[in-house]
């Protein structure tokens, strides 16, 4: 028999290059996965932050944490609305006549609480809606233990509270009758800053009716405690012989020169010399 001595070359393949190979496809597959997930990201987290833009106050320009709806159908920071209305009568974004009706947007303050805890929104709106949002809660805090205090009988609180009701400080509204019946709590406890201050409330009409005799014992005794508005007032009443006090330009002097000395705050030191400078000459 014939012996067959060729060789037969059998070619086997390496399982580690195999492997190695496969990890390699599956590593380009994941990393293009993971980059046509990235751009789908990038896009939904801009279209995201679009829709955000829509909800922008139009006055801050930031996401409102308390937004309203105006008679322009626009959302507004309830604050930033208010403060504009107070002496404007248009809308900030049409410059149109508009009165100062304001209606809640709860739908828009939970889209908007959505949106930002969606991660998609700007760090820059998100992060100013937050601090805000944060800002808001220790404002809140603050109000509940000052009206905490206030019907505890602390007249200071009261006239805290007073104040800001009458000018919207603090997260409150502008609400003159509520800023009156904290003024004359404070002022039947004797704290000369309410006694001025209701004094004038009772004197104007403001937030109620007017009533002149009780406004002047309140300016009265405020006077007696050092409370430099009231100064002015008595200065103004004999200047001008209002409030039941007679035309007398000696005592005007003196209760304007008062207020102008000792007063610290610049508007009634301004008022004071304005009427002073009035005064026929001596």
């Amino acid at each position: 028999m014939d012996s067959d001595n060729s060789v037969v070359v059998v070619k086997v393949e390496n399982p580690f290059k195999r492997k190695l190979e496969d990890t390699e496809f599956e590593l380009a597959l994941t990393e293009r996965k993971h980059a046509v997930s990235e751009s789908n990201s990038r896009r939904i987290s801009g279209v995201v932050d679009s829709i955000a833009d829509n909800w922008l106050c139009p006055i801050t320009l930031e996401l409102p944490i308390d937004p309203v709806m105006a008679e322009d159908g626009k959302i507004y920071e309830r604050s930033a609305i208010e403060q504009w209305l107070r002496t404007k009568r248009t809308s900030p974004s049409t410059n149109n006549p508009m009165e100062g009706r304001l209606f809640p947007a709860p739908q828009a303050k939970s889209t908007i609480e959505a949106l930002v805890k969606s991660g998609a929104v700007s760090d820059d709106k998100a992060k100013a809606w937050k601090t805000k949002l944060e800002n808001e809660e220790k404002v809140k805090k603050w109000r509940e233990a000052l009206l905490q205090a206030a019907e505890g009988g602390d007249a200071n609180a009261m006239r805290q509270l007073g104040t800001s009701y009458s000018y919207g400080l603090n997260g409150l509204p502008i609400d003159k009758k509520q800023a009156r019946e904290w003024l004359k709590r404070g002022a039947e406890l004797g704290n000369v800053a309410c006694m001025g201050v209701y004094g004038v409330y009772l004197l104007r009409g403001i937030g109620g009716d007017v009533v002149t005799a009780l406004g002047m014992f309140y300016i009265s005794r405020a006077a007696q405690g050092g409370c430099c508005l009231s100064y002015l007032q008595l200065g103004r009443g004999f200047a001008k012989g209002s409030y039941g006090l007679p035309q007398d330009t000696a005592q005007a002097r003196i209760w304007l020169t008062k207020a102008i000395t000792e007063g610290s705050h610049q508007c009634t030191i301004d008022r004071a010399e304005e009427l002073l400078a009035e005064l026929p000459p001596m």
